[in-house]
């Protein structure tokens, strides 16, 4: 039966006809019996004790057993005769083994075996590659169906099956030709062939299976019998039916799956009762008040969730999911202060000591403010400690207990246990979890809070189908960036390492997972001890690198740890069981024999990238300062930034910043008005009655990472204005304003280990201001009205990396301004440097005015406008210490600067200057 428009009609299965009512009344009446499929197979016919014995070694005992070993896949195939088959095409062919059972060969990498087929049109060689094992089923006079492609050497053997072995070759073979041929699970010592023959007895049995869906179930949902469905999945008529019973079979066993654990979970809270908490009281209002920061949206949400399940007298069952570095921790800290408030005890259960002493550590900071003790329970807890815990816990005494498995062994009893936060809780058995859980007061069970941020399937099939209730953080806490996650090949592996130590001599820190303790001949994969003596040798071999894993003891895994968190060690090599959570916010990882991790790769990336990407992209890279050299430096102005990711490696931005413009002109007319530049809220007229607003500069880019570097294109349109008055008359006053845009570029790249080069420019109209010189934006026509100078800026970078802590830098930029004036009516030119600008006196160096002191005086008649300046600067920058709370440094660089004026009455100006700079600095972490 299915529902239709309303109406319920009644046809066979994934039928498209309803049947008339002559069929509906002759049709038989079934009553099933399930028993029937209880039956062994040797009810069936050729099935005999050897066969009957292999087919239960395969997991095959009962005529039900058969029919729910469904096929693995179906051929829809064409038997054709061997000689139809053109070089090049891909068919089915029945041949017969021809030759003597072959031998497995190799050719470089490949394993083949070869032996001639032929049927009564034609042979030909068939060729199994990476098979070795066919040579033992390939015996003279056997008959097989290969479907392969052919060439001019012979056969390319895909897919294979052995109908009849030498034996049984004077036996006709039947195979269904053009149909859809099912495929199934076999075994060594049973052919798919054989269980296609019993698989076509047993389905005339599958009426009797039992029916899991309610009919009205299956009327709503379209649904037809179990017992076709299963006739169907093994010999459909057409993709649609076989899809149609797919559909039917795997609905019928995801709707069970649900059923059985909404039974388990009423089953499990309405069992035993859990103590009540009622409301928060002033304990933990003062821990939240104590906490430095103010907890996210997403936490205040977990945190009424928790407040409902700890009131409603039912077992909380809740899973907290949340990358690292969402603030897990603290909800599990508010879950367990709510029991200590309320009278009861909580504890928290970690899957390895090195995470169980990292919850400590995180813990002791956290509930530093109500002095609130707790106890560490371990296997390595010594024998005095772990009395001393024990005995308060059976008295009441202690309050919280954090440990590892050590926390479920019969010897531990709790007075009054009321939460239990399992973090990482699919590291842990049913049974484990199940352990902890009996331990609540009598007749009573805890609370339980569980903790991921690797919901693996088995944990999300428990969450989507109703056995534990969900809570997500996927807000992260102010000052933490989104995570971004690149998997890199084996074959970019040297590439990947350059990247994190261009990282690390930035000054940053870099965790390198992998998967094992020590080396495995079983897996092939790095091993944690060995990976770090090869890198401290190899490609960090400039970095100092420390070891993690949980077999080292409490003392070197303390060690290892501070002197990370402390900056001391540059890369901490661990194991994927550590978490970064009282560790510093390193910005790369590497992960080790990814494949190992399988869907906790994932963590292996958020536990390297809390702060997310580094969001130093303006400059390309400028070690030194921006006001030290020429070039396109890009001073920020006040404004507001938007920047989002459009692809894995690409992202946008777009801002509006404060405009500062500067003007230049010489012989200027009297009719108009301009804001001075450069001021803190625009320009304007200190002066007049009359203030000029210009609008904000708009920027926009776009910004590429790729293995290679970081490339930046983008533009900029700025606004000028003025007031200017064409008939030297007030009332005729009029608004002038003038568009400056230009374009930009840049980028970053590293050659080999130790070089890293950038360049950048930037053309256009009206933006001198963005030069280090600060050059003229703007200049003015005879008639009042602004002209937009044109203008381009450009910088190139060399720096070597000498040392971790010394770097060698070097750059060459330059900036030019065009020359940009009019003739008025009377002849006189008007504008940025104009050829009849006064420069005389421009060579001259004045007398200091008598009372100055050594202030040098100026020449009135020098105009000296700037048509470009070049200038190239050398120096070093040295850390005396780097680490997460920043760098102390030194730098000394040397620059030679070049302005070559435009030329006018009295010559062109030239200036050269000789300058080095010096600086002692701490450079805070961005």
């Amino acid at each position: 039966m299915v529902a239709a428009r309303g109406a319920v009609e009644v046809r066979g299965f994934a039928g498209v006809g309803e049947p008339t009512r002559p069929e509906l009344r002759d049709a038989p009446v079934h009553w099933p019996r399930p028993s029937v499929l209880e039956t062994g197979l040797e009810a069936l016919d050729g099935v005999g004790p050897k066969l009957a014995d292999a087919a239960r070694r395969a997991g095959i005992a009962t005529v039900g057993d058969l029919l729910y070993r469904f096929p693995r896949g179906h051929r829809d195939r064409q038997i054709r005769p061997l000689d139809s088959l053109e070089p090049g095409e891909t068919g089915t062919v029945l041949v017969t083994v021809m030759g003597n059972p072959p031998r497995p060969f190799r050719r470089g990498k490949l394993t083949m075996v070869g032996v001639k087929v032929g049927d009564q049109t034609d042979f030909v060689r068939a060729t199994w590659f990476n098979q070795p094992w066919v040579s033992g089923k390939l015996e003279k006079g056997s008959q097989i169906l290969i479907t392969g492609k052919r060439s001019p050497k012979g056969l390319a053997v895909q897919e294979w099956e052995l109908l009849a072995p030498a034996s049984e070759s004077d036996e006709p073979v039947e195979e269904r030709s053009g149909s859809f041929v099912p495929v199934h699970p076999a075994s060594e010592d049973l052919a798919p062939k054989k269980i296609r023959e019993w698989a076509g007895q047993a389905v005339k049995l599958a009426p009797n299976a039992i029916e899991g869906l309610p009919a009205s179930l299956q009327a709503k949902r379209g649904l037809g019998s179990v017992g076709a469905a299963i006739k169907a999945a093994h010999f459909p008529e057409s993709a649609e039916e076989l899809e149609a019973a797919r559909r039917r079979l795997g609905f019928e066993e995801l709707f069970l799956h649900q059923a059985l654990l909404a039974t388990r979970k009423r089953s499990h809270r309405r069992s035993r009762p859990a103590p009540r908490f009622g409301k928060p009281g002033p304990t933990v209002e003062r821990w939240l008040a104590s906490l430095p920061f103010a907890p996210t949206a997403d936490q205040r949400a977990a945190f009424a969730d928790i407040d409902k399940d700890l009131d409603s007298g039912e077992p909380m069952q809740r899973l907290l999911m949340g990358e690292v570095g969402s603030g897990k921790t603290v909800v599990a800290v508010y879950a367990m202060l709510r029991a200590l408030e309320a009278g009861y005890q909580a504890a928290l259960m970690a899957p390895t000591e090195t995470l169980a002493e990292q919850h400590a550590i995180t813990l002791g900071k956290l509930l530093a403010a109500e002095a609130i003790p707790f106890a560490l329970l371990t296997g390595a807890s010594s024998a005095p400690m772990r009395r001393k815990a024990l005995n308060q816990l059976a008295s009441g005494e202690l309050g919280l207990i954090l440990g590892t498995h050590a926390l479920i062994e019969p010897t531990v009893e709790f007075a009054r246990l009321g939460v239990v936060v399992v973090d990482e809780q699919h590291r842990f058995g049913v049974e484990q979890r199940r352990a902890l859980d009996s331990k609540g007061v009598e007749g009573m069970a805890p609370h339980v809070l569980h903790m991921t941020a690797t919901p693996i399937p088995r944990t999300l099939s428990l969450t989507a189908y109703g056995d534990l209730d969900t809570t997500a953080l996927r807000e992260l806490p102010r000052g933490r960036q989104a995570v971004r996650t690149r998997v890199v090949g084996e074959d970019r592996r040297s590439q990947a390492y350059e990247f994190i130590r261009e990282r690390l001599r930035e000054g940053r820190q870099a965790y390198v997972v992998c998967p094992l303790v020590s080396d495995s001949e079983a897996i092939e994969a790095k091993a944690v001890e060995a990976e770090a003596k090869r890198l401290a040798k190899t490609e960090l071999r400039d970095f100092k690198v420390a070891l993690l894993h949980g077999q080292m003891t409490s003392e070197q895994k303390a060690r290892a740890m501070g002197s990370f968190s402390s900056g001391e060690a540059d890369v901490l090599v661990a194991m994927l069981a550590n978490d970064p959570g009282e560790l510093p916010p390193a910005i790369d990882v590497e992960v080790s024999g990814g494949f190992q991790f399988q869907v906790k790769s994932a963590v292996a990336g958020e536990k390297s990238c809390r702060r997310g990407t580094d969001t130093r992209t303006e400059n390309a890279p400028m070690v030194i300062d921006a006001a030290q050299h020429v070039g396109f430096t890009w001073n920020r102005q006040v404004g507001i930034r938007l920047q989002q990711s459009i692809g894995k490696n690409l992202s946008a931005a777009f801002a509006i910043e404060q405009s500062q413009t500067l003007f230049n002109a010489t012989n200027a007319p009297q009719n108009f008005f301009l804001g001075s530049g450069g001021q803190i809220l625009g320009t304007y007229n200190p002066g007049a009655n009359y203030s000029a607003n210009v609008s904000p500069d708009l920027v926009g880019k776009l910004a590429l990472d790729t293995k290679r570097g970081h490339f930046e294109l983008g533009g900029l349109t700025r606004f000028f204005r003025d007031r200017y008055y064409p008939n030297a008359s007030s009332t005729a006053a009029q608004n002038d304003t003038r568009i400056g845009a230009s374009f930009f570029v840049s980028g970053r790249t590293s050659v080999g280990r130790y070089i890293e080069v950038g360049a950048k420019t930037l053309m256009g109209r009206g933006v001198g201001r963005y030069g280090a010189s600060t050059l003229a934006d703007t200049t003015v026509r005879p008639n009042g009205t602004l002209a937009p100078i044109q203008g381009a800026h450009g910088i190139a970078s060399l720096i070597v990396h000498a040392t971790p802590k010394l770097d060698l830098v070097s750059y060459a930029g330059v900036e030019y301004a065009q020359r940009t004036y009019f003739r008025s009516g009377d002849g006189t030119l008007v504008g940025y440097a104009p050829p009849s600008m006064v420069n005389t006196g421009c060579f001259t160096e004045s007398v200091p005015p008598a009372g100055t002191g050594w202030t040098p005086g100026t020449s009135s008649k020098c105009a000296g406008t700037t048509r470009v300046v070049r200038a190239a600067s050398l120096g070093y920058q040295y850390r005396f210490y780097s680490g997460p709370a920043g760098s102390l440094q030194h730098s000394i660089v040397y620059t030679y600067l070049q302005r070559d004026g435009w030329a006018g009455i009295g010559g062109a100006p030239k200036a050269t200057n000789n300058m080095i700079y010096t600086s002692f600095r701490f450079v805070l972490p961005q």
